[in-house]
């Protein structure tokens, strides 16, 4: 009966931005808003895990920290970088596929954190295919959701369907395979031939 309990939420990408925006102005940090917003993505709804990461970066970083600083930083996978795998997958182009993951992997990314953001980066698409007015619901910058307004139309429902399906499945793989690039090589060339779904 003494017990009291506290519902604590995320605190939206949009909303530590905005902090991490005044804090940079007090502390004359000078940092690109696209870099701002990946750092606020990156500590998944934490406000003191932003303002740490930030920290870090501004202490090894020269001059003005743009969004490839922190996408380096971090390990992250650049949006661009989905653009242009998705660009491939629609053209059906396996090759064009792997060696935006060769890239990837070379530069120190991880295969499932890789899979992982294709799966969002489907899922964002499936979801201004049902829906533009659906573009509150993706937690990205405006110049991500205009790319991915242009990219949707490449795309039909049941292939964005099936794009999913081959990802949860890989994903799944990666949990009990020790050499993790090989799944993804795999799934990649599947979706870029769209081969059935075993």
């Amino acid at each position: 009966s003494r017990c009291q309990r506290f519902d604590f939420r995320r605190i939206s990408s949009e909303t530590i931005t905005k902090t991490l925006h005044e804090i940079c102005k007090k502390e004359k940090i000078k940092i690109d808003d696209d870099a701002l917003f990946t750092i606020a993505k990156a500590a998944d709804g934490s406000l003191r895990d932003s303002q740490s990461i930030l920290d870090q970066i501004a202490a090894s970083t020269e001059g003005k920290i743009s969004k490839q600083d922190v996408v380096r930083s971090l390990g992250v996978l650049n949006e661009e970088k989905l653009t242009e795998l998705t660009d491939a997958l629609a053209k059906k182009d396996a090759a064009a596929a792997l060696w935006v993951l060769d890239g990837a992997l070379n530069e120190g990314k991880d295969p499932g954190l890789f899979m992982e953001k294709l799966l969002e980066h489907v899922r964002n698409l499936l979801f201004l295919s049902v829906s533009e007015g659906l573009s509150g619901l993706i937690d990205a910058t405006e110049s991500y959701k205009k790319s991915l307004l242009k990219q949707k139309a490449e795309f039909s429902k049941e292939e964005l369907f099936y794009f999913f399906s081959v990802i949860s499945h890989t994903l799944q793989i990666l949990r009990r395979f020790e050499m993790k690039r090989i799944p993804v090589e795999m799934a990649l060339v599947k979706l870029a031939h769209r081969a059935p779904v075993e």
